[in-house]
């Protein structure tokens, strides 16, 4: 029987989830360069005359594809279906009004914001609401721009750009036990775009959420603090 997620669950498993299909992804573009390499490799080659390149071409193909499904088997292991390896475009089974519908990811958006039919595909996705069963922190989630971080001891946190400047930003890793700021954790992100030559600029939270790669997640999360309300003060969505 297929796992029925909600969309606070959907969002929880992204931080594995975007791993395996940013290396489905990665894998997936490298195994057609190698068939396209492969095949142009044969053009002069034959049974009796073999091209070496050719063969080591296809081994390498051959491995790229058993990898392929390794990852799309990981993925079903969790529930999740995979719709597109060459855009990491995944589905998790849900439930909008007591009817069965897929919550739909794709590589890079920052959590499940979108939803579509079972019958229905990517161009049918609509955008989630909260009236469509979510709960406190999938509300949350939806309001603001949240994206999922999985720490080094396995805690799923979710991270928030606030307060941005011209040159600067508060990165908070919201902790996913806490109703309060009290265990969050926050770094700084120095900003060098265009906006940064302009004091009076505010660079857009969107325009740095897309430069936090998990690597760079990585090392701000290493050289975070903890949030005190008697030294810094961080607003938090009722």
């Amino acid at each position: 029987m297929e796992r029925t997620f909600t969309i606070e669950e959907a969002n929880r498993t992204l931080p594995l989830v975007s791993r395996i299909v940013a290396d489905l992804v990665r894998d997936h573009e490298a195994w057609e360069d190698k068939v396209r390499e492969f095949e142009l490799a044969t053009v002069g080659s034959s049974p009796e005359h073999p091209d070496a390149i050719a063969e080591l071409l296809q081994i390498e193909a051959q491995r790229l594809a058993r990898d392929i499904e390794g990852y799309i088997a990981e993925l079903n292991d969790l529930g999740v279906i995979c719709k597109g390896m060459d855009t990491g475009l995944v589905d998790f089974r849900g439930q909008i009004d007591g009817r069965d519908v897929f919550y739909c990811w794709k590589l890079g958006e920052p959590s499940v914001l979108y939803w579509h039919e079972i019958d229905a595909g990517f161009v049918g996705r609509h955008r989630l609401h909260a009236a469509a069963g979510a709960d406190n922190l999938t509300r949350e989630i939806m309001a603001r721009q949240i994206r999922p971080f999985r720490g080094p001891d396995g805690t799923n946190w979710g991270v928030e750009v606030q307060v941005p400047g011209a040159s600067n930003a508060m990165i908070v890793f919201h902790h996913p036990g806490g109703k309060t700021a009290r265990l969050d954790r926050y770094a700084w992100d120095i900003w060098s775009g265009p906006e940064s030559r302009s004091v009076t600029s505010r660079v857009a939270p969107d325009k740095i959420m897309q430069t936090l790669t998990d690597e760079k997640l990585g090392l701000l999360f290493r050289r975070s603090m903890p949030v005190s309300n008697n030294s810094t003060r961080v607003d938090r969505a009722s």
